[in-house]
């Protein structure tokens, strides 16, 4: 039996609001003593391969996976490898189960991409795990988070929401596995042999994911994607909002 030490929310610059390179994820991965992490971009698995490729090179577990924005929150599947499209919650739970994935909730109850309570109870039966621990969570979400999972019999995971380098490794599972291979790490979250640790983020880096959830649904609106140069504003007000709480989180020695 082996314990291992993974983070199963990053995401890189296949996202739009990431910036982080696989290699970049893999060299942090190992300075921060993980034994691998799960790359989870915005609806998309278009990283998954080059990951895969380049963390067997250098002896680091990676977990194919994608968030998938559904309409009523978002959430991580886990060991799937064809993309997952969004919309109902039931149908993008449904999709990720014909792939023989694991759906994970990834920070629930949050406002602005957590799926609420009420809604998550109603769909337990095709939950796998839930996200008990996310720094960019509210210390009330965590907590209610686990709460669920416990209750329910839902295997726990943490995970760092990685948008920043110096983000990852905030959260982690630790998974209690026969071997250290993709097919174990499976079985055992499967098997609930999971739990989760983390530290909270700095109330600047919170802002920032408050602010970016909020103006979410106007980005993913037909209306405003039919603007002329909607992706440019997009990335622009990310830059914008990034700067401004990286550099109160510097001035406060955050």
């Amino acid at each position: 039996m082996e314990t291992l030490r993974l983070d199963l929310h990053n995401h890189s610059r296949v996202s739009r609001d990431s910036k982080l390179s696989i290699d970049d994820m893999i060299a942090q991965a190992k300075a921060r003593q993980l034994d691998g992490f799960a790359l989870t971009d915005h609806d998309s698995i278009a990283g998954n391969a080059e990951a895969l490729q380049k963390a067997e090179r250098e002896d680091v577990l990676l977990i194919p996976g994608c968030e998938v924005s559904s309409r009523e929150g978002h959430v991580l599947a886990l060991f799937v490898t064809r993309p997952i499209k969004t919309g109902p919650l039931p149908q993008v739970l449904a999709d990720i189960r014909d792939q023989d994935g694991i759906a994970v909730i990834s920070h629930p109850l949050r406002k602005g991409g957590g799926v609420p309570r009420r809604v998550l109870e109603d769909h337990l039966d095709m939950i796998d795990g839930i996200e008990v621990y996310n720094p960019d969570n509210t210390p009330f979400g965590n907590r209610a988070g686990w709460r669920i999972a416990r209750r329910h019999g839902k295997f726990q995971t943490g995970g760092s929401d990685t948008h920043f380098i110096q983000n990852m490794g905030h959260g982690v599972t630790v998974v209690r596995s026969q071997s250290r291979s993709l097919e174990s790490v499976r079985a055992a979250l499967a098997a609930g042999q999971t739990s989760a640790w983390g530290k909270h983020a700095p109330p600047c880096s919170c802002a920032r994911c408050r602010v970016y959830y909020l103006l979410e649904p106007i980005g993913r609106s037909q209306r405003f994607q039919a603007l002329p140069a909607s992706e440019y504003v997009l990335r622009q007000a990310n830059r914008m909002f990034g700067r401004l709480f990286f550099s109160a989180g510097r001035a406060m020695r955050w």
